[in-house]
């Protein structure tokens, strides 16, 4: 987690990224996605909607660039609800 710029976790910090499946993986694909110094906070919210690299790439791909996590969890929620 350090190499991903988390470096100052506690072991609470670890165990709650853990229960929501983030890993180093899932943080370098949201940073080569473009969402970078995302808090601990922001990455369990989009964990738990399903956000991963693969959604934001291709919202980027259909224009939608430069979105805020709360735009990006409003977009989730939406498309759940279409489902």
């Amino acid at each position: 987690m350090q190499a991903t710029g988390y470096a100052d976790l506690t072991i609470a910090d670890y165990i709650s990224l853990a229960i929501n499946g983030i890993d180093p993986n899932y943080i370098r694909g949201m940073q080569a996605a473009g969402l970078t110094g995302l808090t601990r906070s922001e990455l369990i919210t989009m964990a738990t909607h399903d956000i991963d690299p693969d959604y934001i790439r291709g919202l980027r791909a259909a224009g939608n660039r430069d979105l805020t996590v709360a735009e990006l969890v409003a977009l989730a929620r939406k498309s759940a609800r279409q489902e």
